[in-house]
């Protein structure tokens, strides 16, 4: 399931039993190569709270204005899993915005 910004973790508790992953969304969809809305930490905090007691493998994925400046954040905030789409594809080396994403994981 996807939760949006406005959306609180609260109105997905009931399901997270069947999911495999929870996807944040760091901006507000829609628009490609937003600004990553850095208020969103805490919402990702305490799903990581919820679900390290109610299903531990259940995954925590992000997507929107992800790139080598939150990357760090993201990682002790609980993330298990970036979607970096601007931070790879606007870049003019692929395979090196990649490895340097990577690199950054704590």
């Amino acid at each position: 399931t996807t939760i949006s910004p406005p959306t609180p973790f609260d109105r997905v508790k009931k399901y997270v039993d069947k999911l495999d992953f929870i996807l944040i969304m760091t901006v507000n969809p829609g628009f490609y190569g937003q600004k990553f809305l850095p208020e969103i930490l805490k919402k990702i905090e305490q799903t990581k709270d919820w679900i390290v007691t109610h299903k531990p493998d259940c995954l925590i994925q992000v997507d929107g204005g992800i790139n080598s400046r939150n990357v760090v954040e993201l990682d002790r905030a609980g993330v298990d899993i970036v979607v970096a789409g601007a931070a790879v594809f606007k870049s003019d080396d692929y395979k090196k915005a990649i490895k340097d994403l990577k690199c950054l994981k704590v």
